[in-house]
């Protein structure tokens, strides 16, 4: 089954199957498809879309969560010259 989902890389929309629907933890229904280049587009749906629209669709047992670039460590700020020698602000 196809859907028109929104690709957030190249700011279009485009259709794509439908790979799997999702129930998250707070409540929310959702679809899953794949670009063409094999990225995951997400898309959230009605629970009346999700029972009856997407019912051939197979269901993922748990909606995974998302995966977070690994954050790099803060930069330093420049120490400020100061005017006097000697000075330890």
């Amino acid at each position: 089954m196809k859907a028109e989902f929104y690709d957030v890389k190249s700011r279009t929309k485009i259709e794509a199957e439908v790979k799997y629907k999702v129930k998250y933890e707070n409540g929310h229904f959702g679809i899953v498809g794949e670009a063409p280049d094999g990225r995951k587009l997400p898309k959230f749906v009605s629970e009346e879309a999700y029972n009856t629209t997407y019912k051939a669709v197979k269901v993922q047992a748990k909606a995974e969560p998302a995966k977070k670039a690994a954050a790099k460590p803060a930069a330093k700020p420049a120490a400020k010259a100061c005017c006097k020698k000697g000075c330890k602000k």
